[in-house]
């Protein structure tokens, strides 16, 4: 694979930001290493907070549930350009809802959430290995409630 770009990364973010997450996790690794931080280490301060070892672990501890909560299928759009730094790269994230507005959970309270994700990509397979994942984690826990 050649370095990687600013334009690779959003490519493989554009499945998120169509609300088709099934498109962005085919550019993950199967074997990934994926932490949702958590501002308290000693307790589980949000129901998405954990660290998954595979793609599928991940989608089913963070993506489903998150969309169970939701009133309309999440997107999640790329907010900035995103940093790259050989294969590790830095990008900023916003969800939205198809129309462009602030989604909402099936509670009524609002998912105004924005993520910085922390990404390594594999030189020989594309594919991101490892991402750290930092939200707004009382948004998370408000629609959870």
């Amino acid at each position: 694979m050649a370095p990687l770009t600013t334009s690779d990364l959003q490519a493989m973010f554009q499945g998120l930001a169509d609300g088709n997450a099934q498109a962005f996790m085919q550019n993950v690794d199967e074997n990934v290493q994926w932490d949702v931080t958590n501002p308290d280490p000693k307790s589980k301060s949000h129901p998405l907070a954990g660290h998954y070892t595979t793609r599928e672990a991940f989608v089913q501890g963070a993506l489903a549930p998150l969309g169970q909560k939701l009133a309309e299928p999440l997107r999640v759009v790329v907010a900035q350009e995103p940093i790259v730094s050989g294969q590790w790269a830095v990008v900023e994230l916003q969800a939205k809802t198809a129309d462009g507005n602030v989604p909402q959970g099936k509670n009524g309270k609002r998912f105004d959430n924005r993520y910085a994700w922390i990404l390594r990509v594999d030189k020989s397979t594309g594919k991101i290995v490892e991402v750290r994942a930092y939200l707004d984690s009382a948004a998370v826990r408000d629609v959870f409630e």
